[in-house]
């Protein structure tokens, strides 16, 4: 028995057994398990066995701090848990869930569907800072023609501009469904005609149904509901397809009923509340003043998540044509962003060693290259304290320059 083998068998003997393990991920340093009955878990046991750094329950996952190695450590433990054979669930007894117990399950999706591609996330930041700060903009050491800086803008914006393909990969294995299966259909948002169509702002339908052409490059949202729904339609026609059609019918009758559903509904969830909460703002201007400011840079941040920001900047822009001026979008956005600043400053001082490389990575390229999604995604969407103290920090600095 190897290290890894003996590593993994002790976890596995704290933390209730492979029947107690739903789910299995890992990060840069972490292992990261969801599990059935958090009652089972000696969690003191866990932190005495020897090649475990520490541990902590947190976003609704029981996370085990191994270090650099893990992602060693994490095939050897995935197959001595069957999870790699695992396809579903046994059926358990429907419960009624309070709010928190709702809340913790939306953050224990995004968290499994983010934090396999942290390592993408994190390398297109730093790329698209190097770019910045190299080029024009900043320093000038590098014309910004130079073939170095080229690669580095198309690196950087590669990680970002194809997010909804990473996310339909990380979010097939959270919700297990077919990995090819998604990525063909969040695929389907990024292609160059639906792009054009978007830029042109031409009509489109599906099946007859009209389908809002967006442009749905580095957003959120629209892959995670994707996947998310398409898992049970993928399920259920891997259930009733007959075994001899199984590997043409499977696929093709899944994709034939998500298209419409992805493209006229799910994906452009976004879309219409970014409008909803464009209205929202105008409604807020008129009657709130300075705290509508505050409002805005709260949540900021949240709506670059989930890809919302996108409308209401454009709608934004839309007015200041016509008005000549913003006093409630832009400041906020800015006071956002400060705050934000705060909250990646503060994760640096608070981590823990391992996770401090990660930390200063994050606030470089926020701080230099103004690269928010590696903050976004590896520190505000994964810690209900940091979402609280952007919450608040927003809303503080945005009333103030409101």
């Amino acid at each position: 028995m190897n290290k890894y083998e003996s590593l993994c068998a002790s976890i596995l003997e704290n933390v209730g057994g492979r029947e107690n393990i739903a789910f299995a991920t890992h990060c840069m340093t972490r292992l990261r398990l969801n599990v059935k009955d958090r009652r089972q878990i000696r969690e003191e046991a866990v932190n005495s066995i020897e090649g475990v750094l520490g541990s902590q329950y947190s976003g609704g996952q029981f996370q085990i701090i191994i270090g650099q190695t893990v992602n060693q450590l994490f095939p050897v433990f995935s197959e001595m848990c069957g999870l790699e054979s695992k396809t579903r669930e046994e059926p358990q007894k429907k419960v009624r869930k309070s709010a928190r117990e709702i809340l913790q399950s939306v953050l224990d999706a995004v968290s499994g569907c983010v934090t396999p591609i942290l390592p993408v996330i994190i390398a297109a930041g730093i790329f698209k800072m190097l770019a910045g700060v190299l080029g024009s903009g900043m320093l000038g050491l590098l014309p910004d023609d130079s073939s170095f800086i080229q690669i580095c803008t198309i690196t950087g914006d590669a990680g970002f501009y194809f997010f909804p393909l990473y996310l339909a990969w990380s979010a097939a294995k959270k919700f297990e469904t077919s990995i090819p299966v998604a990525m063909l259909l969040c695929a389907v948002l990024i292609h160059p005609a639906i792009l054009q169509m978007a830029a042109d702002g031409a009509a489109f339908d599906v099946y007859g149904i009209p389908m809002p052409t967006v442009n749905y490059t580095s957003q959120f949202l629209p892959s995670v509901l994707t996947v998310w729904i398409m898992s049970y339609v993928y399920r259920f026609f891997d259930k009733h397809c007959p075994v001899s059609l199984r590997i043409i019918g499977v696929p093709v009758c899944t994709i034939l009923v998500m298209l419409p559903l992805m493209m006229c509904v799910l994906a452009p969830a976004g879309y219409f509340a970014g409008q909803g909460i464009a209205i929202g703002f105008e409604w807020m201007a008129r009657y709130l003043g300075p705290v509508a400011v505050g409002i805005i840079a709260a949540l900021w941040y949240f709506m670059v998540a989930t890809g919302m920001h996108q409308t209401v900047i454009a709608i934004t822009v839309a007015n200041m044509a016509v008005a000549g001026t913003d006093a409630i979008v832009f400041p906020g956005a800015f006071a956002g962003n400060i705050a934000l600043m705060g909250l990646a400053l503060a994760y640096l001082v608070r981590c823990r060693k391992k996770d401090k490389s990660i930390a200063a990575a994050n606030l470089v390229t926020l701080a230099l290259g103004g690269i928010s999604e590696p903050v976004i995604f590896t520190t505000l969407l994964r810690y209900r304290q940091a979402m609280a103290a952007q919450l608040l920090g927003g809303f503080a600095g945005g009333t103030l320059c409101g």
